[in-house]
């Protein structure tokens, strides 16, 4: 198990040093944009992983505590008029807040049940958007802009570097959280929820703080992402594609692992920008899923978890012949 760590423990220095060195040899600031999207977006797939691959509540709702989060940082910016970071962090813990109330009720059902009813939020939240009497706050169907931005264009490395910073100290925490004593009652959960309950635990417990974490990293993700493009609109945050998005980067890097769905992130980005020359427009994302769902259904169980695994048993196979 010490030697299996250890892999992790290097994958993980292997992770933090590529990504940190990367404005030493891409110059382009268009794919470090590209790639500071990818920071943030790996915010949105650990707080997935968190929540619904952990403990097995699966959600097609997440953008809803994405948009709340986006949504907050941007009115609190553009019409009181609140500085920048102070904004993103009352947006993060709103987000925890009002999206936990909300979806406590859920707990009482699994399934496709929760699936459905989850489904329901982002909808609620982008018809609530446009409201008629709430598009002076809102912005409506065009949304809010120009949003307050972490640097200009020209200096887009700081705002990446920034952006990786965030990402890599929440997924870092999260994994060590998944592999602890609470990570295990989490998995537990999943495998059998009513099992954990006979053992004395308190399953409600472990889903509520499962599910605060995770609504706070994608409420602190969607406050990033509004002012990393300088505008905040239904499209931009609350669209079902970032969804599926999400459930494929997960997916593709491995459920419930987080290691794995932070790989997944990253590729996925570094994906659809890839083929956008290729099928533009619409067809970008049509290439991207049939491409995503042909890598899940070779590798079901993520097939950069598959490849840590690998990794991890050539290294403990060459340990025991050396001892």
């Amino acid at each position: 198990m010490k030697r299996e760590n250890n892999v992790t423990n290097i994958a993980w220095i292997a992770i933090v040093v590529l990504l940190f060195t990367v404005p030493l040899y891409i110059r382009s600031l268009h794919w470090l944009g590209i790639l500071t999207f990818a920071n943030i977006f790996a915010l949105f797939v650990i707080s997935w992983d968190i929540s619904s691959g952990h403990t097995g509540y699966l959600s097609l709702g997440h953008t809803f505590f994405i948009g709340l989060g986006g949504y907050s940082s941007a009115i609190l910016t553009h019409h009181l008029g609140l500085p920048l970071y102070p904004s993103i962090c009352i947006s993060a813990f709103s987000s925890m807040i009002i999206g936990t109330i909300l979806i406590i009720p859920a707990f009482r059902i699994r399934g496709p049940y929760f699936l459905m009813l989850s489904f329901a939020l982002p909808l609620f939240l982008t018809s609530l958007v446009r409201i008629g009497y709430l598009t002076g706050i809102t912005g409506g169907h065009m949304g809010l802009f120009p949003l307050p931005v972490f640097a200009p264009v020209p200096e887009r490395y700081k705002t990446y570097l920034l952006t990786l910073s965030i990402t890599i100290a929440f997924s870092f925490l999260v994994w060590k959280l998944s592999t602890s004593d609470v990570g295990f009652v989490f998995k537990a959960i999943y495998q059998d929820e009513e099992l954990v309950g006979n053992l004395g635990l308190n399953a409600f417990k472990y889903k509520l703080v499962s599910f605060m974490i995770s609504n706070f990293i994608a409420g602190l993700g969607g406050a990033l992402w509004v002012h990393n493009i300088g505008s905040v609109a239904p499209h931009s945050i609350l669209d079902l594609y970032i969804m599926v998005e999400i459930v494929i980067a997960v997916m593709i890097g491995g459920e419930g692992s987080i290691i794995g769905p932070l790989f997944g992130s990253y590729f996925c980005m570094i994906l659809l920008e890839v083929i956008r020359p290729i099928a533009p427009g619409p067809w970008r994302l049509l290439v991207f899923t049939l491409i995503g769902g042909g890598i899940i259904a070779a590798r079901p169980g993520g097939f950069f978890i598959e490849i840590l695994r690998t990794v991890r048993e050539i290294f403990v196979r060459r340990m025991q012949l050396n001892d």
